[in-house]
């Protein structure tokens, strides 16, 4: 199973109207393995759930196998 690690992250309460029914949120800057980072919304994570720099993060894949987000 792929992982990353949190680099950075912020917790989103008033978002763009596109994501407002998804607010409050994570948003994650996650490093995997090979060392590259990407943003991504990290899906799993409700209010009150602690989150940390360094946590792990699993990778959620697509139909072809490609890295389509990161849950907890």
């Amino acid at each position: 199973m792929n992982t990353g690690t949190i680099y950075t992250y912020t917790i989103i309460y008033a978002a763009a109207e596109e994501f407002a029914d998804k607010a409050p949120y994570l948003c994650a800057v996650v490093q995997d393995a090979s060392g590259s980072r990407s943003t991504s919304m990290i899906s799993g994570w409700k209010p009150g759930v602690p989150v940390k720099i360094g946590q792990t993060v699993y990778a959620e894949t697509g139909e072809g196998g490609e890295i389509s987000g990161y849950r907890l």
